[in-house]
């Protein structure tokens, strides 16, 4: 630990560089890209600007380019992310193709420009060893604070009280149900029709369970019990901050560790998955807490080494239920990375490994448990039972199923190629590079640190590779797949910029200045809305689903205004249930419920309305995200 004197100081003077240098810098650019298409400036003129940026950033940077380390990495990984981003929109034949591949390579570009103006930021002070900083000890503290209070506001503002995605909706159903006999929802058989959607399977028994694994909806049934159900997101998302500051501390230092939980806080992707109730909260605060558990066991011995081995297999085991490829990859990577870092005997490490084995044979027996009551086979997870090979990894038919107009459970097929996995590759690579450190610098300053000799580890790196290589064989990607690791990451990032810091003391500050700024444009919807480049917000169910909302807000009202309705739901299509999805929370507190949900049977509805016969019945149409959903009342039955 340094001394008062040798420690770094508050420097104000760094304050208007960090804004001057990085965050105004990030917000222009950025901006310029993403805002001013929405006054219908065209493509030319947007690529005029983005030349001048580029053009701008070399210059104020040509005192240090031709330096070694950076005139043969710049080009060259400039080049390669270029056309990482070109290449995929071209591989799934994106329509109108001038516009898809720009919309691609444009923040790849704008990302480098803004890295080239940061690199030529002057230094007016010699460095200091900010990585040996001390923050104050109110600052974990303020953190947690406004981790808590900056998601339960995301989490109003994107859905209220509600759920908009249809896995959401689900989820909460699951935990509603995970108490009941087979952890299922029974009805009697006359009622399975109307109330079976595409992604409910019928128990032996009878009953009706979701297509989920079960650990995100028992997490949600606990918190449900203490009256915390809204919170659970903010809770986790909070607990995910102070995991990520512990284990950035761990390995770096505590300035790292705050400064990595910060840039988790303010992580488009990670505030995305924390707005409703998707399960990725679950699984990023479990894997980052075995994380952490690890590492703190390399230094104990006795009892204080074995509870925590024993909590990774918890933790590990909670991750497996929650989203079974994710907890298994990620726990195997977690293993072998104790084994790269060398710290414990082989022994030791076999002692390990026999302990986290015992900590998570509880959850995996509840989990085969669960398996063979909702579907008959322990083996068999709920996706294979309902859609068959459908959601297997490799390459051929794959898809799933839903309900044709004769109530039979057909394949909706997707054909899945070699083709199809390398673009889905491309475009994670070239989202992941926008998203996890904005805007689009996570490649940039990979060459910063190398230069200031904190480096990728290759063999570490490897071995965290091997979620990627199994969903490189998966048909369905998105990048919300890969935000478990968010918490290992950011910790890297954040020691690089106090690394840079050590020389370059206003550089390594402007880097996360700049990513601060970066975040703030991410987190609103841009013009992108048809470029398959994930940004966090666009195309978002909370955002984009104005129609959904006011369903909701329409049925509510009417249920208070006039009594119990049964709102019979109509398609624009068979077998895909959208709106039917969503307006399934409705159901959640079973036939009781104010407001019921069911499937439109046409000719058949009558007996339903005549089952209910004190609940108003309505007819509600969807007509897509953005067209209001039609909603008319219907004759009773006679």
């Amino acid at each position: 630990m340094t001394s008062l004197d040798d420690r770094p100081t508050t420097a104000p003077s760094l304050i208007p560089a960090l804004l001057l240098g990085g965050a105004l810098p990030a917000l222009v650019m950025a901006s310029a890209l993403e805002f001013l298409p929405l006054a219908g400036v065209s493509l030319e003129v947007l690529a005029v600007v983005l030349l001048a940026a580029m053009f701008a950033g070399a210059y104020r940077a040509r005192h240090v380019l031709l330096a070694p380390a950076y005139v043969i990495r710049i080009p060259l990984l400039m080049a390669l992310s270029v056309l990482v981003a070109a290449t995929f929109p071209l591989l799934e034949g994106t329509q109108p193709r001038n516009y898809a591949v720009f919309g691609s390579v444009a923040p790849t570009l704008m990302g480098w420009a803004l890295f080239l103006w940061m690199l030529g930021t002057r230094e007016v002070d010699a460095g200091r060893d900010w990585l040996a900083w001390e923050p104050p000890r109110w600052a974990l503290p303020a953190l947690l604070v406004a981790a808590m209070a900056t998601i339960a506001t995301v989490h109003w503002l994107a859905v209220g009280t509600r759920a908009m995605v249809s896995d959401e909706v689900i989820y909460l159903l699951q935990g509603k149900w995970i108490f009941q006999r087979d952890y299922a929802w029974h009805l009697d058989p006359d009622l399975l029709p109307f109330f079976s959607m595409r992604k409910l399977g019928v128990t032996p028994s009878g009953g009706l369970y979701g297509q989920y694994t079960p650990g995100w909806p028992a997490l949600l049934a606990l918190f449900d019990l203490i009256g915390l159900r809204w919170w659970s997101g903010a809770i986790l998302g909070t607990a995910s901050v102070w995991a990520t500051v512990r284990l950035g501390t761990l390995l770096y230092s505590r300035a790292a560790g705050l400064i990595a939980g910060a840039l988790l806080l303010i992580q488009p992707t990670f505030l995305l998955l924390h707005a409703g109730y998707m399960a990725h909260p679950a699984t990023i605060l479990s894997l980052a807490l075995a994380a952490v558990w690890l590492i703190e066991s390399e230094s104990r011995a006795g009892w204080e080494r074995t509870w925590r081995w024993l909590a990774v297999g918890v933790a590990i085991a909670v991750a497996v239920t929650v989203r079974t490829l994710t907890g298994v990859a990620l726990g195997a990577s977690l293993g072998l990375w104790l084994v790269v870092r060398q710290r414990m005997p082989v022994g030791t490490l076999v002692r390990c490994a026999a302990t986290v084995i015992v900590g998570a044979l509880p959850i995996a027996g509840w989990f085969l448990h669960y398996n063979w009551a909702t579907n008959g086979d322990a083996l068999r997870v709920s996706y294979q039972a309902m859609h068959g090979t459908g959601f297997n990894l490799g390459f051929g038919t794959r898809g799933f199923t839903g309900f044709n107009e004769q109530m039979q459970r057909v394949p909706v097929p997707v054909t899945f190629t070699p083709r199809d996995a390398v673009s889905h590759l491309l475009q994670r690579l070239a989202s992941i590079n926008l998203n996890f450190l904005p805007y689009a610098l996570l490649l940039p300053v990979t060459v910063l640190f190398a230069a200031h000799r904190h480096r990728v580890r290759w063999l570490v790196l490897a071995v965290f590779s091997i979620l990627p290589v199994l969903y490189f064989f998966y048909w369905g990607s998105e990048i919300r797949f890969y935000s478990e690791y968010l918490p290992f990451l950011l910790p890297w990032l954040a020691a690089g910029c106090l690394a840079v810091m050590r020389e370059r003391p206003r550089l390594g500050g402007v880097i996360v200045a700049a990513a601060v700024a970066g975040s703030a444009v991410l987190m609103v919807p841009t013009r992108w809305t048809s470029i398959p480049l994930d940004e966090p917000w666009v195309r978002s169910a909370y955002t984009g689903s104005p129609s959904r909302f006011a369903a909701f807000a329409t049925l509510e009202q009417m249920q208070r205004d006039e009594g119990k309705l049964l709102v019979f739901v109509q398609e624009q299509g068979p077998l895909l249930d959208v709106l039917l999805d969503r307006l399934y929370l409705f159901n959640i507190e079973g036939l009781s419920s104010p407001i019921l949900a069911v499937r439109d049977m046409g000719e058949r509805n009558a007996a339903l309305m005549a089952r209910f016969p004190d609940r108003i019945p309505l007819l509600a149409r969807d007509n897509g995200r953005l067209k209001p959903v039609t909603i008319n009342r219907l004759p009773a039955a006679r």
